[in-house]
């Protein structure tokens, strides 16, 4: 009999010393509130990077390191210190979490911008009928530079189809150049998905002009 009793006071005291030192660790666990990003949205290019900035409430949280995760490495990846980049066309969710809470910020990428003076050089390279600004943005083109009557340089509008189709312009668009009256004035159209602007006139003494311009420059 004495030594059941002797037994469960032996039990009792460590149960004892075990909730203590349970509570002592418990109350040593400062828990995290919240986790906020100085983003909630943004918009990128392919190859593009993006720096999101993490914060965990409160600054003393023991479990203070945020994990990064993207919901679509296809679009954009994200590193171990919150740095996104670009991967290809798309929307994505960049998640940082710790200590069970989280934030987000929805990632667009769009094309990147076409590089213009890549482009001259393939399709232009010391032609008299196209210019490139020093900076790259934007590319004239003139099938006919010299103004003079009944006169075009084929090469220049092959030049032009080259060039939409390698930044994946309508190619519908071509056809729209060669529909311009000069009646019509200056045309243009806008394309934000990729970043530029086309603008072109016609006039038939000084035939097709047509300016690629980046929208971002």
């Amino acid at each position: 009999m004495k030594q059941i009793k002797r037994t469960s006071i032996i039990i009792t005291i460590l149960l004892c010393v075990l909730t203590s030192i349970f509570s002592l660790t418990a109350c040593g666990k400062v828990a995290v509130e919240n986790v906020v990003l100085d983003k909630s949205t943004a918009t990128i290019k392919v190859e593009e990077t993006l720096q999101l900035m993490g914060t965990v409430i409160p600054n003393d949280a023991t479990e203070s390191t945020i994990s990064w995760q993207s919901s679509a490495d296809s679009v954009a990846t994200v590193s171990a210190t919150g740095l996104v980049i670009g991967i290809g066309e798309g929307t994505c969710t960049i998640t940082a979490s710790a200590d069970g809470k989280f934030a987000v910020c929805v990632i667009t990428v769009k094309k990147k911008a076409p590089d213009l003076k890549s482009l001259y050089q393939k399709y232009c390279d010391g032609k008299s009928w196209a210019e490139v600004a020093s900076d790259g943005s934007y590319l004239d083109i003139d099938d006919n530079p010299y103004d003079f009557d009944d006169y075009y340089i084929e090469a220049a509008d092959t030049a032009i189809q080259l060039l939409n189709e390698a930044m994946g312009l309508p190619s519908s668009l071509y056809n729209d150049m060669l529909q311009t009256t000069w009646s019509m004035g200056k045309q243009q159209e806008t394309y934000e998905s990729i970043g530029i602007k086309v603008s072109w006139t016609y006039h038939p003494d000084k035939g097709l002009e047509v300016t690629y311009k980046l929208l971002d420059v």
